[in-house]
């Protein structure tokens, strides 16, 4: 999560803070679908346009440790919240890790007007896909 107040068009305040997370397990397998959404907390005072950006290429990660199918890229109206524990949900995308270990996601941006909020990039544990299991009959 990371708190950057900014300023919208004309002076006037959008939001005093607005915060970025991703909701995900904590755990995945090699080639097992990890399914990430990305929600924006944080007071609104007035509905706005924003712009959601996963940027796989600013992940510390290689690009051969995992595979993202979904929009990396979406518009998304951000509904007038007083409540800035309440979350809104923005989108989501999946991702399929290629090899165990630790694993970083993506760096997420939400942007609109004249501010943009990061959000600090999460990680996630890998485990070795399963052996598959051959069935044997016994005659």
């Amino acid at each position: 999560e990371c708190l950057v107040p900014k300023e919208a068009q004309q002076g006037a305040a959008v939001s005093s803070a607005l915060m970025v997370d991703m909701d995900h397990a904590p755990t995945s397998a090699v080639g097992e679908p990890l399914q990430v959404r990305i929600r924006v907390r944080g007071t609104v005072s007035r509905a706005i346009q924003a712009k959601v950006r996963v940027s796989p290429k600013e992940s510390s990660e290689t690009p051969e440790k995992f595979f993202i199918s979904g929009p990396t890229t979406t518009h998304t109206i951000l509904a007038v919240q007083e409540d800035p524990k309440k979350p809104q949900a923005c989108m989501s995308f999946t991702l399929v890790p290629l090899r165990p270990g630790s694993l970083t996601l993506p760096r997420v941006a939400v942007s609109a007007d004249s501010w943009e909020v990061n959000g600090v990039p999460s990680s996630v544990f890998v485990f070795p896909a399963p052996q598959p299991v051959h069935h044997r009959s016994v005659i």
